[in-house]
């Protein structure tokens, strides 16, 4: 049973986020709403799951527990197998832009500190 269909832990928020024109397909995922602010990191690969990425985003949940920081764990994943690298990077960035207050992100698989 995938991470998304369980009846006792489901996430809080699965957002996807869709971009035709530029070739964005991302989903963020945000563990659990315990906190007003949720991290985890941006992975940009071309096979990352909706299910993979709840999964992170549950692992970022104890990462910050352990470590005491007070925010929820949160994870993105964006689907991508080839063509403007910059274009989809970009249309996802300003999409997340206007969510810093209750979702910050950095770099993971894929992904750069520059990005």
């Amino acid at each position: 049973m995938s991470l998304l269909e369980r009846d006792d832990a489901p996430p809080a928020r699965v957002i996807e986020i869709v971009e035709p024109a530029v070739g964005l397909d991302a989903v963020v995922v945000i563990d659990h709403e315990l906190f007003p602010t949720s991290a985890g990191g941006t992975r940009m690969v071309p096979d990352v799951t909706a299910d993979e990425v709840a999964w992170l985003a549950r692992a970022m949940t104890w990462k910050l527990a352990v470590c005491g920081v007070p925010y929820s764990g949160a994870k993105a994943g964006i689907r991508f197998g080839g063509g403007d690298r910059a274009a989809v990077l970009g249309a996802y960035l300003e999409r997340v832009r206007g969510w810093h207050d209750f979702f910050l992100t950095g770099p993971d698989m894929g992904t750069h500190p520059e990005d």
